[in-house]
C-alpha cells in the first residue's frame, strides 16, 4: 500500500510542478518588489547626501554673502534651507524599514503546506 502523498503524485504528477511554479512565481514577485524598494531607497540616500552636500554650499554662499552685504536677508537662506528639506525628506525615505508582509506570507504558506504533508503522514 502506497502512502496518500505518494499515489497522488503519480497519478497526478501535473499538480506538483504546478504547485512548485506557483512557489516559483511568488518568490520572483517578492524579490522583484524587494528590489524594487532597495533601488528606491539607494536613490533617496545618494538624493540626502547630495542635498545635505548642496545645502552646506549654498549656506556657506550665503554666510559669504550675508557678510559682504553687511545685512542677512532672509531670502538668501531659502536655497540652503530647500536644499536641506530635500535632503531631510530623502534620508527619512532611505531609513524607512523595507516591507517584508509578502515574505511573511510566503513563509506562513510553505509553513501550512508541511504541516499538511506531516498530517498525512
Amino acid at each position: 500500500m502506497l502512502h496518500p502523498v505518494y499515489a497522488a503524485l503519480l497519478q497526478r504528477p501535473d499538480l506538483l510542478l504546478e504547485h512548485g511554479l506557483a512557489y516559483a512565481d511568488l518568490v520572483q514577485a517578492q524579490a522583484r518588489g524587494a528590489g524594487r524598494a532597495l533601488r528606491s531607497r539607494a536613490w533617496a540616500a545618494v538624493a540626502a547626501l547630495l542635498g545635505a552636500a548642496l545645502a552646506l554650499l549654498f549656506a556657506g554662499m550665503a554666510l559669504m554673502l550675508g557678510l559682504l552685504l553687511e545685512r542677512y536677508h532672509p531670502v538668501l537662506w531659502m536655497l540652503p534651507g530647500l536644499c536641506a528639506l530635500v535632503a531631510l525628506l530623502a534620508a527619512w525615505h532611505a531609513r524607512r524599514p523595507i516591507p517584508m508582509q509578502g515574505w511573511l506570507q510566503l513563509q506562513t504558506e510553505l509553513e501550512d503546506d508541511l504541516r499538511a504533508l506531516r498530517a498525512l503522514a
